[in-house]
């Protein structure tokens, strides 16, 4: 797969104006003072994100993707053309960057948008009309590898007429033009798009930190709470102008959902890969695989979400309100006992609503978990299971069966380290730098994974094992 500019299409953000006011000498050494203490809180922020995020998982191909679309539109609001201009041409470049490499569709899916920011609707806009034309199977947006730049203006200005927005001061030519311009400048700028904004004001420096934080995460969930954070001081500040509030809100939204349409997309393509890197060795028929992958995703969102660890008393609730994020939809956890070390997993699958005969194929899960030498062991034996697995069960039981098998089978891959073939899951956990691995007891982190489901659903499968692992902490 070639590489891909993964750096938000920050396009609409670049199209900002910046005015100057004349005030008294008073009110500008008040407004200083001020502005001196939101700028100071923006930058610790800005600079802690970046300690902490600083490429755990980042995905170094997918670059040229992201800064592509950034500094095409910033390069066209900073040679004077309108808002609506610096959109096309940031959608136009995003386009023919996307066209060039093997890479998929975006994922415009998740809890993005900010509904304080009264520019939110610029990336929103901006990643609805990309998703559209790129998804297009009728291939007039690119013909012989060509991107048709007629096309995708005409499809821009339609949407943006309809949105009632202006439309493209120039024709197709000129947006061409304007694109190779971008992508031209953007290869003499150097490596970070932040070389294309000045140093100059403490405007321009929040912008340069904050593109420095999007260059160094790896996260888009991370990302996506960072820059809400941020646009939400500025939003609350009363030292800010209004078109200073303007010129970063329209960037940070624009970049919030140009990163999170591109890096989530990636994140879970690359986590499909790896789940299935060692399971697709094997055949299997179980209906009910992406139980298993959504669960391992689930667990992803919730630990690069979760960064300190919870008091005792509020574990429960703070990783029952990331679930209930994460499905867009309320999570009820099962009944956990306050200490995981009173945890019996024999007695409370005996107090599922289950038959036995369910009751004891579980049970011989447990079995397979605590004697396995190794996950492709694991994935051999719960492969065997799910091929036998409708000549034991039918109906409604042969579904949780089906699942349980499933939760185990990826939970396993998640825990297991890299060097057998796992995604070394620990990795994903970011308020614990000392995890204390020799007295975690892995077997039982698994087995409350593949349980959990049978009390609450696929939000309990996931809830199990997180808490049963910050239990052990």
């Amino acid at each position: 797969m070639k590489a891909l500019n993964y750096y938000p299409i920050l396009i609409v953000a670049f199209v900002l104006s910046i005015s100057f006011y004349g005030c008294s000498k008073e009110e500008n050494e008040e407004q200083s003072i001020a502005t001196e203490k939101v700028f100071d809180k923006i930058i610790n922020i800005t600079n802690n994100y970046i300690k902490t995020n600083n490429s755990l998982h980042s995905r170094a191909d997918l670059e040229e993707l992201v800064k592509t679309d950034i500094a095409a539109g910033l390069i066209s609001y900073t040679q004077g053309n309108s808002t609506n201009d610096a959109i096309i041409d940031g959608l136009a470049a995003s386009a023919k960057a996307y066209f060039a490499s093997e890479f998929n569709p975006g994922n415009t899916n998740g809890d993005i948008g900010l509904l304080d920011n009264e520019y939110d609707y610029i990336g929103r806009y901006h990643v609805q009309i990309l998703d559209n034309i790129i998804k297009d199977e009728s291939g007039i947006y690119i013909q012989d590898g060509v991107l048709n730049y007629e096309q995708v203006l005409e499809y821009s200005n339609q949407f943006m007429s309809f949105e009632g927005l202006n439309n493209y001061s120039g024709d197709f030519t000129d947006l061409k033009i304007s694109v190779n311009n971008s992508i031209t400048k953007l290869s003499e700028a150097g490596n970070l798009v932040s070389n294309l904004v000045s140093n100059e004001g403490q405007v321009n420096m929040i912008l340069k930190n904050y593109f420095l934080a999007l260059e160094s995460s790896g996260s888009a969930n991370a990302f996506v709470e960072f820059s809400k954070t941020i646009e939400t001081l500025i939003i609350n500040s009363q030292e800010f102008s209004n078109e200073d509030k303007e010129y970063l809100l329209m960037n940070m939204a624009t970049s919030r959902y140009d990163y999170s349409y591109w890096k989530s997309d990636f994140e879970t393509k690359k986590t499909n890969e790896k789940n299935q890197s060692l399971i697709n060795k094997y055949s299997f028929s179980n209906p009910k695989e992406y139980i298993g992958i959504e669960h391992n995703e689930a667990l992803i969102y919730v630990f690069e979400n979760l960064h300190e660890k919870p008091k005792k008393d509020q574990i429960k609730s703070v990783v029952e309100n990331l679930l209930s994020s994460y499905y867009s939809n309320t999570v009820s956890l099962p009944n956990f006992p306050e200490s995981f070390d009173n945890l019996n997993l024999y007695d409370w699958v005996d107090s599922a609503d289950i038959s036995n005969s369910l009751k004891t194929e579980v049970y011989n899960t447990f079995q397979i978990l605590q004697t396995a030498s190794s996950l492709e062991e694991i994935v051999t034996l719960i492969n065997q299971k799910e091929s036998i697995a409708s000549s034991l069960f039918e109906g409604s039981e042969l579904d949780l069966y089906y699942e349980h098998l499933a939760v185990t089978k990826y939970s396993a891959n998640f825990w297991y380290p890299t060097f057998e073939g796992g995604l070394n899951g620990v990795s994903y956990i970011q308020f614990e730098d000392d995890i204390p691995f020799q007295t975690i007891d892995w077997w039982k982190v698994i087995a409350a994974d593949c349980v959990g489901g049978f009390f609450g659903g696929l939000g309990g499968a996931a809830a199990a094992s997180i808490l049963n692992i910050i239990g052990q902490m």
